[in-house]
């Protein structure tokens, strides 16, 4: 049965929660850092909802703390959208990913996350396949893999601000509103479109060596001990 993961990318790491299937009531942490990695199990009244919904698309995101800092942005924007026209809506989701994204640059956690996106889709395709990898191979495989992830709560903005935009350029903001709500199921569904691709390229960047050394050493090890330590 294919595994279902989480992520979360900070400044100094990321943190991949990892269920062995998607209505298992125990989980393990994996945290990645420069320094070194940590694994730890999950035990939580949480956690079976949890994995049961981050195998649907997004729903469990809204469980992660991933889509904290988002969700002020949206909160914000939700105020602000019944006082403003369309152009003003356009500015301010534009301006706000903008600024969110030259923060993620700067402090480096668009690296992070761009190895939190691989690392989840790696360790998905390896852990269902019973694959083990190491040293080269891991690594090629690792980066080699798309930064984008359809999945990330860093498009719940662009699916939600970006229609909303655009109904409002024919129609009061609250029916606006209401038409990006009920499309959003069907735009979570989707793999990823152009604007999708470009949104999420703003919280993304190219890793560093010792950032990508970092990650496949843990990889590696988790690999090990969870495939009979057969690497």
């Amino acid at each position: 049965m294919r595994p279902v993961i989480t992520g979360f990318a900070d400044v100094g790491g990321f943190l991949l929660t990892i269920y062995p299937e998607p209505q298992a009531a125990q989980a393990e942490r994996l945290e990645v850092r420069l320094k070194g990695f940590r694994l730890t199990e999950k035990r939580d009244p949480l956690a079976p909802l949890d994995a049961r919904l981050s195998s649907v698309p997004y729903l469990g995101h809204l469980l992660s703390p991933a889509i904290l800092p988002l969700a002020l942005i949206l909160l914000f924007g939700a105020l602000q959208t019944w006082r403003v026209e369309a152009p003003q809506l356009a500015l301010f989701f534009l301006a706000s990913s903008a600024l969110l994204g030259v923060v993620y640059r700067v402090t480096g956690q668009a690296r992070w996350h761009t190895l939190e996106h691989q690392s989840v889709q790696l360790l998905q395709e390896l852990l269902e396949a019973g694959k083990p990898l190491q040293g080269e191979a891991l690594e090629a495989a690792l980066r080699a893999k798309d930064p984008f992830h359809p999945y990330c709560g860093s498009l719940i903005p662009a699916r939600l601000f970006g229609p909303m935009a655009f109904f409002a350029l024919f129609l009061p903001i609250g029916p606006s509103a209401l038409l990006s709500l009920l499309l959003y199921p069907l735009l979570a569904e989707g793999k990823g479109n152009l604007f999708e691709r470009l949104y999420q390229g703003l919280f993304l960047a190219r890793p560093r060596e010792r950032e990508v050394k970092a990650t496949v050493r843990a990889l590696e090890a988790y690999l090990a001990q969870k495939l009979n330590d057969t690497v």
